[in-house]
């Protein structure tokens, strides 16, 4: 069947133009970038807290600095000079007066002279009635008139023990000990304690004097104290080579 058109049903009606519908073109969809996820905020690493401890590395340093502060301490000590130390030596007191038990008597006699040129002189004791242990004596002289001085022991004191024996050329004074063996007894009487040898100087002339100085003591059995009465000191002629004897001060200082 043929299709009519409005025109050919009804000829007489005037023709009307249809505007065509102008249909606007689509845009072209451009392509979306899709977009990328979210990415949270990156947190900046936080610095560590402070140790309550101090890090390995000081504390090495405090303790090597420590041991070299130490160090110079003690060096510093050891450096500085330290005040002489004092010696205290004990000494027994002498007596103001003489003790009653003191009865003992000590002399120089000359010896007579040989042949020889060696001269001496006796220390004689006379100890009255004390028992004695020891005596101990020091005696001062001249140096520029008697030379080659030197003492050796009596025969008072049988197998005698020499606890100090000292001769100072250079200012003149011997000092000498002698006693009994530890385990003898006391001895009393009289007799030669010890023997001073010398020479005399040459063109020496006048007089010269041996003369017992106050520590000069004797030890008697049981006493502190010293048992000396007196003691007599020896003034030597040069010339006429005899000698006088003179009082000599006693150890108690009278």
């Amino acid at each position: 069947m043929e299709e009519t058109t409005p025109t050919q049903l009804h000829p007489d009606l005037p023709t009307t133009a249809i505007p065509e519908t102008t249909v606007p073109p689509t845009p072209p969809v451009e392509p979306t970038t899709p977009t990328p996820p979210a990415t949270p905020p990156t947190q900046e690493p936080s610095s560590p807290m402070p140790s309550a401890h101090f890090p390995i590395r000081t504390a090495l340093l405090i303790f090597v600095l420590a041991i070299l502060a130490g160090g110079l301490l003690f060096l510093a000590i050891k450096q500085t000079p330290k005040p002489a130390e004092k010696t205290t030596v004990m000494q027994v007191p002498t007596p103001t007066t003489k003790p009653a038990y003191a009865h003992t008597l000590l002399s120089l006699v000359q010896t007579p002279s040989s042949q020889s040129a060696t001269n001496s002189v006796s220390v004689m004791i006379d100890t009255k009635t004390n028992q004695v242990n020891g005596v101990q004596f020091e005696i001062v002289y001249d140096p520029a008139v008697l030379t080659n001085v030197a003492v050796l022991p009596g025969t008072f004191f049988v197998k005698p023990l020499e606890l100090l024996k000292s001769v100072d050329p250079k200012n003149g004074k011997i000092n000498y000990a002698i006693g009994v063996q530890p385990t003898a007894l006391p001895i009393s009487g009289t007799g030669t304690v010890a023997t001073i040898t010398y020479t005399i100087a040459p063109n020496a002339k006048g007089t010269t004097e041996l003369k017992f100085l106050p520590k000069t003591q004797v030890v008697q059995e049981g006493e502190i104290g010293s048992a000396l009465d007196s003691a007599t000191n020896l003034t030597l002629s040069l010339d006429a080579m005899t000698s006088q004897p003179t009082r000599a001060t006693s150890s108690a200082g009278q």
